[in-house]
């Protein structure tokens, strides 16, 4: 008996065990594919854009975040990772590059031991782990702007010291997501 011009044997296994795995990887390329739709459509890509994924970051006081009512409260909080090599490379532009705003850092998994060197014009928060856990942060390194106010108006995860800079010029609400 012959089936497609094949004898029964290696050659008709190889052909259904290749059609099989196809089919598997269909299968497997399609659960992808949904998940993908789901994750897009809950950090708001669906039809607009990134817009979303960080606005309930928006409008908060800054020193409520941090914990502190009292008049000190710096404009820029950072948060860090103390695994994370783009955190590193920002703090060495911090130190070198010219920042002279004043900043609040924390790192969201506790600071790295030994701890770094952080800018003569920045604050270390002891608590990092409670706010980034609060703000839902997992990107580092990731900058919370304030407006005149002590309102956040700027939330984004940065690349650079530029990007930093960006931020504190810029003075319109932002939220920018990569």
């Amino acid at each position: 008996m012959s089936f497609f011009g094949l004898r029964p044997g290696f050659e008709l296994s190889a052909l259904v065990v290749s059609w099989v795995a196809i089919a598997f990887l269909t299968l497997i390329v399609a659960n992808l594919h949904s998940r993908l739709r789901v994750v897009e459509a809950q950090r708001g890509q669906g039809g607009g854009g990134d817009e979303a994924w960080f606005a309930h970051l928006l409008g908060r006081r800054l020193g409520e975040v941090i914990g502190r009512t009292t008049a000190d409260v710096p404009r820029v909080l950072i948060l860090l990772s103390s695994s994370c090599p783009s955190c590193e490379r920002l703090l060495d532009e911090m130190r070198t590059g010219g920042w002279r705003e004043p900043a609040a850092i924390g790192w969201i998994d506790g600071p790295p031991s030994p701890p770094p060197e952080i800018p003569g014009n920045a604050t270390l928060l002891d608590d990092g782990p409670r706010i980034g856990r609060e703000l839902g942060v997992r990107l580092t390194p990731f900058a919370l702007v304030a407006d005149a106010a002590g309102r956040v108006a700027h939330a984004a995860p940065l690349n650079d010291l530029e990007d930093l800079h960006r931020a504190t010029v810029s003075p319109e609400p932002k939220i920018e997501a990569r």
